[in-house]
């Protein structure tokens, strides 16, 4: 099942791939995309998705709390 899964997914993003080639060619030539405002939305969130696994970045943010406590020093007196 997982092999036949894999190819299934090839298989799709080969379609998508064809089918981006195709909108890319509209574009070329100045023609409209027929596109509605949700899959516009959607080429967004799926391209930005996208490029952030392609750089190694994860869900999470890249920002950390660091927590700094400073403990007053009892003073001694000499």
């Amino acid at each position: 099942m997982r092999k036949r899964q894999i190819q299934a997914g090839m298989e799709l993003q080969g379609i998508a791939e064809d089918e981006i080639a195709e909108l890319q060619k509209r574009v070329d030539q100045g023609l409209p995309l027929n596109l509605t405002p949700a899959e516009i939305c959607r080429l967004i969130e799926t391209g930005a998705k996208l490029e952030r696994l392609a750089l190694g970045e994860d869900k999470a943010s890249k920002f950390r709390d660091i927590n700094v406590i400073f403990q007053k020093a009892m003073m001694t007196t000499p």
